[in-house]
Parts: C-alpha cells; structure tokens; sequence
C-alpha cells in the first residue's frame, strides 16, 4: 500500500520521469491534493525502449513516479552495454564453438 510520505517531493515542472504508464514522460503539471501524494501530469516523450513517442498527456498519483537523473541514465546505458555484450558472446558461441582445452 502506498501512503502519504511514500513518493518524491523533489518532482517538478519539466522533470522527465517513469509513472504509471509505460514510458519517458516530462512533467508538465504536479497537481497538489490533501491527504494523499500530488497527481503528476505528464507528457510521453519516449517510450519505454527509448524511442520518441507521439505525444500523449495523461496523469497518475506521484507514488508511482521515479525521477530520471544522470545517475538512473548511467545504470540503463550499464546494464544495456552488458545485455548486448552478454547477447553478442551467445551468438558468437553459437556460430564459433569455444574451442576445449585440455
């Protein structure tokens, strides 16, 4: 269950963050409401495999939004680089067999 204190108070106008909905999307409006996490209006700016999207607006409770920083970027391109490079030893194994030793 989601309560009160259970979301970013640092979100802003302009900041690109994941919410509820799949996707990129840059805050366009925090809607603030008593009792409960603000509502997030957001703008989809990328989907989720990171290519542009048309745009759409749709908004959702604050709890579920995560701010993207440099330091979130950093962790997808690092993780990105070793699924690639994990992808590309399979496929390598597959068509050069690893020659055994002994």
């Amino acid at each position: 269950m989601k309560y009160l204190y259970d979301y970013d108070k640092t979100i802003k106008v302009g900041d690109i963050v994941t919410g509820y909905y799949k996707g990129y999307w840059r805050v366009v409006e925090v809607r603030k409401r008593k009792e409960y996490a603000p509502i997030i209006v957001g703008e989809l700016v990328l989907d989720s495999n990171g290519n542009k999207a048309k745009k759409k607006r749709n908004e959702w409770d604050s709890s579920y939004s995560k701010k993207i920083t440099l330091c979130e970027v950093k962790k997808i391109i690092d993780y990105d680089l070793e699924y690639f490079t994990n992808k590309k030893k399979n496929l390598l194994n597959l068509v050069v067999p690893p020659i055994p030793f002994g």
